[in-house]
Parts: C-alpha cells; structure tokens; sequence
C-alpha cells in the first residue's frame, strides 16, 4: 500500500530566461500537507554550482510556491530506496546544469532503478525551462496551485 507521495514544487514564475524557476521535490505522506523537501542551492552563482539541501516539515505549499504536482506514490521500502536514490544524486557543479536539470538526472537515476515509470524523466524533462504557467498547463489537473 502506498505510504508516500512525491510531488515537484515550483518555486517563482520562471518568466526572464535569466532566472528560471526553482524547482525541489517533495516527499510527503499521502493527504499531507509538509513533507520532506529535497533539493539543490546555488553556492556559487558565477559558476554555477550547487549544493543538496534537505528539509523535514517543509510546507508543500510555501509562499514562494506557485504549486506543485504529485510525480509518483511509494510504498514504505520504494520510499526507502528513493529517497536514497535522490540524497546521492550530485548537485551540478559543472557550470552549466541548474535545480531543474538535477531533477531530472534524479528522475532518471529512479527510472533505472524502477522506482518510478518508464517515462516520466522524459515527460517532465520536456517541462525543463518552461514558466511555472507553462509547468502548470502542461500537467493540466494534476498541477495543484498555491493561489488561485
């Protein structure tokens, strides 16, 4: 039965090219309203290098959220192991991946490991870039908005 739930949380509208939105996951009980965030920071914004950052009680719908959707649901050992998956995952320091490209690479590492569906690092790899409005059009129904 499934436990836990993660969802993607979209953090600024993402309008200037410059500066696109923030992008963290989080991992909550399903029905819950805080969870686990999980997420990479940028340390160094010259080079473009990150650093994971972790969080319990994170609200999923903070205020600087514009809303969130659910990616997948877990059992207790699936929530286990992909929480493990994405705490491993290195923060970009390449100067040129950013937080959203961190979690698709998270994305694919729980495809390989079968946590997640086949294809659900290529669908949400497509949002890549996106606004949080294009984001929130994209998923249609499941995209929860922090404000009406």
């Amino acid at each position: 039965m499934s436990t836990h739930a993660l969802s993607l949380v979209v953090c600024g509208k993402g309008d200037d090219p410059s500066n696109p939105s923030h992008w963290s996951f989080n991992f909550h009980p399903i029905f819950s309203q805080t969870g686990t965030q999980l997420q990479v920071l940028i340390i160094d914004p010259d080079h473009l290098w990150y650093q994971f950052d972790k969080r319990d009680g994170a609200p999923i719908l903070a205020p600087e959220s514009e809303g969130h959707f659910q990616i997948a649901t877990f059992t207790p050992t699936q929530y286990a192991r992909a929480s493990d998956i994405i705490c491993n995952e290195p923060a970009p320091r390449n100067g040129r991946d950013r937080c959203q490209d961190w979690i698709v690479n998270c994305l694919i590492g729980l495809e390989a490991e079968e946590v997640v569906p086949a294809g659900t690092a290529e669908r949400i790899g497509d949002l890549v870039g996106k606004t949080a409005s294009m984001v929130a059009h994209a998923v249609g129904e499941d995209w929860v908005p922090n404000r009406p």
